[in-house]
């Protein structure tokens, strides 16, 4: 093994520097977590400026853990590579380091956008009040979405009344993830007088804004944004209109459908009297009924008509499933050739196949990808018929990567619901340990708003974590899991 004498001693200065230009990354990482057991934290920053993200990610962890990181804020905040000091300034949040304060305040200047967007971020997390003038300055003077959003977060954290007169330009933001923090801060910062600007954010022109103004709807849980979610409810399609009918299932206790109709009688005559009541705890009460859909996948209603499908296609899915004598993947091509047959001719829908070389690489992604890249496409006939003919042409073989499959479907702008059909978890890719799957797909989830549903095909040897994994994937996204087979 490459690094068995390093696994036994602290690094050498020497050591660290050659071990940082190895070209495996898994070398890298291993070198990482045996740096994190020495005294010399200085020894990590090359580290945070790795290529590969997994590295760096380790090494901010390492950081984040570790005592004395204080020490390390001025050579890391001044480093030349703005991936180091990044990863410095994401060590320092996650450490909620207060004595760090003055000098991430000092980045919120920084010439790199990326810096400057992390160092907001971590002074939201390092729970400073003093500090909001600052982030309100570094959300007025510059131009980079992510300042503005993170600054406008971070404000909206520690001092809402601060937030609050940001909310009016926000709301008009070129960018529409400041738009996204602008509607979600209205629960906590906005107060009555700017709650009028929510039927502004249920119009907006982006669907990722709209949805975060539905969990504002939400949390503000005021008579008023009943009536804005009923009049919004007949002129969205698709997933959002399902968003809209869970959130009116919320705040009223009501179940009526997806029909506009139904909603607006029952409004017109509750209108004047109407209050919601508390929000019901996670797990009580049960979700509306979505009503009979046309299309399904493995029994998950299909209620969106922007979708990436993703086909498990390692290995293991040559292995039996629960419907002898079909292999996994037989299971998974006759549902999948189900579903696509069931879609209605004006959704979009793109199929991807996840799999990885012994590297750990996506290998022929393009291969595994329906017309060999991603893309929307309505549901014709012909197209329909093309994605028949290439679902009974896949073949299981190699690694599980579902990190990086998730990672290519969020790649286009248009998908908003995801459905990966998997035997569970990851043995390679970007990403494969499972806290880590999570915590990158929540990353990249930020502004994405995607929904991930996920159909576990059982078999003899999937561990217990594989089910919990892919659970809290669909969960923390807002979505369903179950398992295949399972009434």
């Amino acid at each position: 093994m490459r690094l068995a004498l390093a696994l036994m001693m602290c690094l050498q200065e020497n050591d660290v520097r050659r071990l940082a230009s190895d070209r495996d990354p898994d070398a890298r990482v291993r070198a990482v977590e045996t740096l994190r057991c020495g005294k010399d934290l200085k020894a990590l920053l090359p580290f945070l400026g790795d290529e590969h993200p997994r590295v760096r990610a380790r090494a901010i962890q390492a950081l984040a853990g570790a005592g004395g990181l204080e020490e390390l804020a001025g050579p890391g905040l001044s480093n030349p590579r703005p991936l180091v000091r990044q990863g410095i300034c994401e060590a320092l949040g996650r450490a909620r380091c207060r004595a760090s304060v003055p000098a991430l305040l000092g980045r919120l200047a920084d010439p790199d956008p990326g810096v400057r967007a992390r160092a907001a971020e971590a002074l939201g997390e390092a729970g400073d009040p003093s500090v909001a003038d600052r982030l309100a300055e570094a959300f007025r003077r510059n131009h980079d979405w992510g300042t503005r959003a993170f600054s406008l977060e971070a404000l909206t954290r520690l001092a809402p009344e601060k937030a609050r007169p940001l909310l009016p330009p926000a709301s008009d933001d070129p960018s529409y993830q400041v738009r996204m923090v602008a509607a979600e801060s209205l629960p906590r910062a906005g107060g009555m007088g700017t709650y009028p600007l929510l039927p502004g954010f249920l119009e907006d022109p982006d669907w990722r804004v709209r949805v975060s103004a539905i969990g504002a709807c939400l949390e503000i849980r005021q008579r008023e944004v009943v009536g804005w979610l009923v009049d919004r409810l007949g002129r969205e399609k698709g997933r959002l209109r399902w968003d809209i009918l869970v959130a009116l299932h919320d705040l009223t206790g009501k179940d009526l459908g997806l029909e506009a109709r139904p909603w607006s009688t029952w409004w017109e005559a509750n209108r004047e009297t109407f209050q919601p009541g508390p929000r019901p705890k996670k797990g009580q009460g049960a979700a509306p009924d979505a009503g009979s859909t046309r299309a399904s996948f493995f029994k998950v209603p299909i209620l969106s008509d922007r979708i990436v499908f993703i086909l498990d296609l390692s290995g293991s899915m040559r292995d039996p499933s629960p419907e002898a004598p079909l292999t996994k993947l037989d299971a998974a091509r006759r549902g999948m050739l189900e579903t696509i047959r069931a879609l209605d001719a004006d959704t979009r829908f793109g199929i991807i196949g996840l799999g990885a070389d012994e590297d750990g690489e996506y290998s022929m992604r393009e291969k595994k990808t329906w017309r060999g890249r991603l893309a929307l496409l309505p549901a014709s006939a012909a197209a329909r018929a093309d994605a028949e003919g290439f679902i009974r042409r896949l073949e299981a073989k190699g690694w599980t990567n579902l990190y990086d499959a998730l990672e290519y479907a969020f790649t286009d702008p248009e998908v908003d619901t995801v459905f990966l059909y998997s035997d569970g978890g990851a043995s390679r890719g970007i990403f494969f340990a499972n806290g880590e799957i999570l915590e990158h797909v929540a990353r990249m989830n930020r502004f994405r708003k995607i929904v991930i549903h996920t159909v576990e095909v059982p078999g003899e040897r999937n561990p217990a974590d594989n089910r919990r994994l892919l659970a809290r994937l669909a969960e923390e996204s807002g979505g369903t899991s179950r398992l295949h087979g399972k009434k």
